[in-house]
Protein backbone atom coordinates (compact mmCIF):
# COMPACT_ATOMS: atom_id res chain seq x y z
CA UNK A 1 0.00 0.00 0.00
CA UNK A 2 3.20 2.42 0.32
CA UNK A 3 3.66 2.19 -3.21
CA UNK A 4 0.46 3.42 -4.49
CA UNK A 5 0.80 6.30 -1.94
CA UNK A 6 4.40 7.08 -3.31
CA UNK A 7 2.99 6.96 -6.83
CA UNK A 8 -0.07 9.26 -6.35
CA UNK A 9 2.16 11.61 -4.52
CA UNK A 10 5.10 11.17 -7.53
CA UNK A 11 2.28 12.02 -10.00
CA UNK A 12 0.36 15.51 -8.22
CA UNK A 13 4.02 16.73 -8.15
CA UNK A 14 4.68 15.85 -11.96
CA UNK A 15 1.36 17.45 -12.54
CA UNK A 16 2.21 20.56 -10.69
CA UNK A 17 5.40 21.00 -12.79
CA UNK A 18 3.30 20.35 -15.83
CA UNK A 19 0.95 23.48 -14.90
CA UNK A 20 4.09 25.76 -14.02
CA UNK A 21 5.24 24.92 -17.61
CA UNK A 22 2.37 25.21 -19.45
CA UNK A 23 1.77 28.32 -17.08
CA UNK A 24 5.01 29.59 -18.38
CA UNK A 25 4.76 29.21 -21.87
CA UNK A 26 1.07 30.23 -22.44
CA UNK A 27 2.54 33.89 -20.93
CA UNK A 28 5.20 34.35 -23.46
CA UNK A 29 4.19 32.52 -26.00
CA UNK A 30 4.56 35.89 -28.41
CA UNK A 31 8.12 36.52 -27.63
CA UNK A 32 9.63 35.02 -30.10
CA UNK A 33 8.28 37.10 -32.87
CA UNK A 34 9.71 40.53 -31.47
CA UNK A 35 13.20 39.97 -30.88
CA UNK A 36 15.49 42.47 -32.41
CA UNK A 37 17.95 41.06 -34.68
CA UNK A 38 19.80 44.17 -35.48
CA UNK A 39 21.14 43.71 -31.57
CA UNK A 40 25.30 42.07 -32.31
CA UNK A 41 26.16 39.64 -30.48
CA UNK A 42 30.06 39.48 -28.83
CA UNK A 43 32.42 36.60 -29.78
CA UNK A 44 32.46 35.73 -26.44
CA UNK A 45 28.33 35.01 -26.25
CA UNK A 46 27.16 31.49 -27.45
CA UNK A 47 24.62 31.32 -30.28
CA UNK A 48 21.00 31.21 -28.92
CA UNK A 49 20.62 27.66 -29.87
CA UNK A 50 23.88 27.03 -28.05
CA UNK A 51 22.36 28.79 -24.73
CA UNK A 52 18.94 27.03 -25.37
CA UNK A 53 20.43 23.45 -25.43
CA UNK A 54 22.84 24.03 -22.54
CA UNK A 55 19.93 25.50 -20.33
CA UNK A 56 17.82 22.20 -21.14
CA UNK A 57 20.39 19.80 -20.54
CA UNK A 58 20.94 21.94 -17.00
CA UNK A 59 16.75 21.97 -16.04
CA UNK A 60 16.91 18.13 -17.21
CA UNK A 61 19.54 17.31 -14.39
CA UNK A 62 17.34 20.03 -11.70
CA UNK A 63 14.43 18.32 -12.18
CA UNK A 64 15.91 14.93 -11.58
CA UNK A 65 17.43 16.41 -8.24
CA UNK A 66 14.05 18.23 -7.40
CA UNK A 67 12.31 15.36 -7.90
CA UNK A 68 15.12 12.84 -6.08
CA UNK A 69 15.45 10.48 -8.81
CA UNK A 70 19.09 10.95 -7.71
CA UNK A 71 19.83 9.59 -3.90
CA UNK A 72 19.21 12.44 -1.05
CA UNK A 73 22.78 11.33 -0.15
CA UNK A 74 24.71 10.98 -3.18
CA UNK A 75 22.98 13.81 -5.12
CA UNK A 76 24.73 16.95 -3.41
CA UNK A 77 28.20 15.92 -5.22
CA UNK A 78 27.06 14.26 -8.30
CA UNK A 79 24.54 17.20 -8.82
CA UNK A 80 27.69 19.60 -9.48
CA UNK A 81 29.62 16.98 -11.27
CA UNK A 82 26.66 16.34 -13.81
CA UNK A 83 26.85 20.33 -14.53
CA UNK A 84 30.08 20.43 -15.48
CA UNK A 85 29.48 17.37 -17.82
CA UNK A 86 27.03 19.88 -19.12
CA UNK A 87 29.33 22.64 -19.50
CA UNK A 88 31.99 20.17 -20.64
CA UNK A 89 29.71 18.82 -23.68
CA UNK A 90 29.02 21.95 -24.90
CA UNK A 91 32.61 22.99 -24.54
CA UNK A 92 32.13 26.16 -22.33
CA UNK A 93 32.83 27.50 -19.25
CA UNK A 94 30.42 28.68 -16.57
CA UNK A 95 31.69 32.06 -17.41
CA UNK A 96 30.37 31.59 -21.03
CA UNK A 97 27.21 30.36 -19.89
CA UNK A 98 26.78 33.21 -17.13
CA UNK A 99 28.10 35.76 -19.98
CA UNK A 100 25.55 34.32 -22.59
CA UNK A 101 22.19 34.64 -19.98
CA UNK A 102 23.61 38.13 -19.10
CA UNK A 103 23.68 39.58 -22.58
CA UNK A 104 20.34 37.84 -23.36
CA UNK A 105 18.67 38.80 -20.53
CA UNK A 106 19.22 43.10 -21.32
CA UNK A 107 16.39 42.15 -24.28
CA UNK A 108 12.93 40.93 -22.92
CA UNK A 109 12.26 39.63 -26.06
CA UNK A 110 15.29 37.72 -26.39
CA UNK A 111 15.18 35.91 -23.11
CA UNK A 112 11.56 35.48 -23.37
CA UNK A 113 12.08 33.82 -27.09
CA UNK A 114 15.24 31.93 -25.21
CA UNK A 115 12.54 30.29 -22.35
CA UNK A 116 10.03 29.82 -24.60
CA UNK A 117 11.97 27.41 -26.74
CA UNK A 118 13.79 25.62 -23.57
CA UNK A 119 10.06 25.19 -22.39
CA UNK A 120 9.07 23.43 -25.95
CA UNK A 121 11.60 21.36 -25.53
CA UNK A 122 11.07 20.58 -21.81
CA UNK A 123 8.13 19.99 -22.79
CA UNK A 124 7.96 17.60 -25.45
CA UNK A 125 10.85 15.69 -23.97
CA UNK A 126 8.40 15.27 -21.22
CA UNK A 127 5.42 13.78 -23.29
CA UNK A 128 7.67 11.57 -24.79
CA UNK A 129 8.75 9.79 -21.70
CA UNK A 130 4.85 10.12 -20.50
CA UNK A 131 4.04 8.06 -23.22
CA UNK A 132 7.09 5.60 -23.05
CA UNK A 133 6.00 4.73 -19.20
CA UNK A 134 2.46 4.32 -20.14
CA UNK A 135 1.75 7.66 -18.27
CA UNK A 136 -1.59 9.47 -19.67
CA UNK A 137 -2.71 13.05 -19.39
CA UNK A 138 -6.46 11.71 -18.19
CA UNK A 139 -5.87 8.72 -15.81
CA UNK A 140 -2.21 8.83 -14.79
CA UNK A 141 -0.38 5.59 -14.91
CA UNK A 142 -2.12 2.89 -16.78
CA UNK A 143 -4.47 0.48 -14.78
CA UNK A 144 -2.45 -2.59 -15.89
CA UNK A 145 0.83 -1.76 -13.87
CA UNK A 146 -1.45 -1.39 -10.91
CA UNK A 147 -3.59 -4.45 -11.46
CA UNK A 148 -1.81 -6.73 -13.85
CA UNK A 149 -3.66 -9.59 -15.40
Amino acid sequence: MKFFGKVARDERRWMKVCYLLIALFSFSLLACNHSDTNRKIPDEVMSKEKLINVMVDMYVIESAHNLRIMERDTAMPTYSGFYASVLQKYNITLKDYQNSLQFYSEDQDDINCIYDTVLEKLTKMSSEVDAQHGITKDRGIKDEWIHPK
